[in-house]
């Protein structure tokens, strides 16, 4: 997932640039009007917490299809069960 999150990566600057430029009323502008350093740290910021909720997710769905490949295999192990005999009294 970090392979594009990259200073050299394009789109990476742009939505950088672009998330700084929301985030440049509470940190101020820099020279010629660009966002200041803060917004653009601001910007990445919230980029490399959105990558964490994506990690998050995925790994929780996973651990949800690896739970349900367990449960198939343990459904033959059913038909292996002795079952108890017919006329066996329950014990109190």
């Amino acid at each position: 997932m970090t392979r594009n999150l990259t200073t050299a990566n394009q789109g990476f600057n742009a939505q950088v640039k672009s998330l700084a430029g929301a985030f440049k009323a509470g940190n101020g502008t820099g020279v010629h009007g660009n966002p200041s350093f803060g917004a653009m740290h601001a910007g990445q910021a919230w980029i490399y917490n959105q990558m964490h909720r994506q990690a998050a997710n995925l790994a929780y769905v996973d651990i949800i299809r690896d739970l349900a490949v367990f449960c198939a295999c343990m459904i033959p192990l059913l038909f292996f069960i002795p079952r108890p005999p017919k006329h066996a009294q329950m014990g109190h």
